[in-house]
């Protein structure tokens, strides 16, 4: 059994603070119990889990709720959730807590067979953004700092999942807590709900539950493989498509592809940098999106520019790379800024294996911001800052 993290009686931490282990983990609040869909109980630890799941993992939280100021185990409870943007944090609504004593800690799972301290870190919850403990059963929180840089964010899928299709549920069930997948298929979607069966107990509450893409399509909410025929039950959660029709936190969320104007393909790895910026100096910031496996590993950055009325996701502009070399990462890293004060936001673009004098030494490609959008980028390498290029 692992230690639950907790700060018992201390002040609740800051951004990204590492929390201290106690001798022993609290009991928890959680009021789902066991929930095994079949004759065994079928999670997967994080880090034995395919690497897909453990990408997808990241934004998975365990939030803990310290409800008195003694030193006591039972003073602790405990729920899962995911974050749905830098700074926004997921959970089902059962889950009562004060924000004001609430933290998140993410990165709370095994590695090499044990928990390292020195990898979790804690965000406290600074306000409740909105919350339903009945039919819909949810609830949001704004965390400090930005844990999302860190560890990223789920994209939510507004659809109602086929029946058949398999979904993952990730979270920190049980008494140990340290992060757990379980997979199954779904068995039948309700008004408000998608049920599943896969497997779920104590903590599971508030976990996400992903499709076969990783998006984030429902909040775990509640158990149903139990009583004398576990094998006729399903799990069950309540779907995002129907808190966005009825609640005003997610009613101008929206997820793109870079289907607007090119097919998506496999490995193109949309999504891999995100970074906003006032590109074409309307006093509105704009979106980049780079897909560094996009024309056979080439890279490119997909530009959606911002407007009086929001952003154009149908509207899509690329930029590639000055050599169109492929292999070399363009789009892995990027950053915007108004670098020669002309109140037009630059956008730099990382190439870290672009070929520099025979070496994979990397590059960075920078394009110019100004009123008709940012411009060809042009390559900056080691020389140009007074370096030397070196592999890698």
């Amino acid at each position: 059994m692992y230690p639950l993290l907790a700060v018992l009686s201390s002040p609740l931490l800051g951004c990204g603070a590492a929390p201290e282990l106690p001798d022993a983990p609290g009991p928890g609040f959680d009021v789902e119990e066991k929930s095994t869909c079949g004759p065994t109980v079928d999670y997967i630890e994080i880090e034995d889990a395919e690497a897909i799941y453990q990408d997808w993992a990241g934004p998975v939280g365990l939030s803990v709720w310290t409800r008195g100021t003694e030193s006591r185990a039972d003073d602790v409870d405990w729920c899962s959730g995911g974050l749905i943007a830098p700074n926004l944090f997921m959970t089902a609504g059962h889950c009562s807590f004060s924000c004001a004593q609430t933290d998140v800690w993410f990165g709370y799972q095994l590695d090499g067979g044990a928990i390292d301290p020195s990898s979790v870190e804690a965000y406290a919850c600074e306000e409740l953004v909105e919350m339903d403990q009945s039919q819909t059963d949810f609830a949001i929180i704004r965390l400090s700092g930005e844990p999302g840089a860190s560890w990223g964010w789920f994209e939510l899928d507004f659809r109602t999942p086929a029946v058949g299709e398999e979904l993952a549920v990730i979270g920190h069930p049980g008494s140990d807590r340290p992060k757990k997948l379980s997979l199954g298929p779904v068995t039948s979607n309700g008004r408000t709900t998608v049920s599943y069966r896969a497997d779920t107990e104590g903590g599971s509450s508030g976990s996400p539950v992903l499709d076969a893409s990783g998006r984030y399509v429902a909040v775990h909410t509640n158990g149903g493989c139990t009583g004398r025929f576990p094998e006729l039950g399903a799990n069950y959660g309540r779907r995002v498509d129907y808190i966005r029709a009825n609640f005003s936190v997610l009613a101008d969320y929206d997820f793109f592809d870079q289907s607007a104007s090119d097919a998506p393909e496999a490995d193109d790895a949309f999504g891999s940098a995100v970074v906003s910026g006032d590109f074409d100096c309307d006093g509105v910031d704009d979106v980049a999106v780079a897909a560094p496996g996009q024309g056979g590993g080439a890279g490119a950055v997909s530009l959606r520019y911002g407007s009086a009325t929001g952003l154009d996701a149908t509207a899509e502009d690329w930029l590639i790379s000055s050599t169109g070399a492929v292999g070399e990462g363009f789009g892995l890293a990027l950053a915007a800024g108004d670098i020669d004060g002309d109140g037009c936001d630059e956008l730099a673009v990382g190439a870290p294996s672009a070929e520099v004098g025979g070496l994979a030494a990397g590059a960075v490609e920078l394009a110019w911001g100004g009123a008709s959008g940012l411009s060809a980028p042009t390559r900056l390498e080691a020389g140009d800052f007074g370096g030397v290029a070196a592999e890698g």
